[in-house]
C-alpha cells in the first residue's frame, strides 16, 4: 500500500492523471476486498458461535432452566 501512495505523489506531481486514476482504482478495489474479508470473518464468527450455543448451551438449558420454574 506504501508503494502505491508513493506512486500516486509521483504521477500527480508529474502530471500523469490517467496512471494516478488507475492506482486510485486499484486503491479501491483493495479497499472493498479488504471490507468484504471483515465481513466474511464476522459471520464465520458468529456461525461458530451460534453452533456453540446450540450444541452446548441449548441442551444445558433444556435441564437448568426446569429448575428455576
Amino acid at each position: 500500500m506504501t508503494q502505491e501512495l508513493w506512486d500516486l505523489r509521483k504521477y500527480i506531481l508529474a502530471g500523469r492523471y490517467d496512471d494516478a486514476l488507475v492506482i486510485v482504482d486499484e486503491l479501491e478495489l483493495m479497499s472493498r476486498k479488504s471490507y468484504i474479508r471483515n465481513i466474511r470473518s464476522f459471520l464465520i464468527r458468529l456461525i461458530i458461535l451460534a453452533n456453540i450455543y446450540h450444541f452446548v448451551l441449548s441442551p444445558l438449558s433444556l435441564i437448568i432452566l426446569p429448575l428455576y420454574l
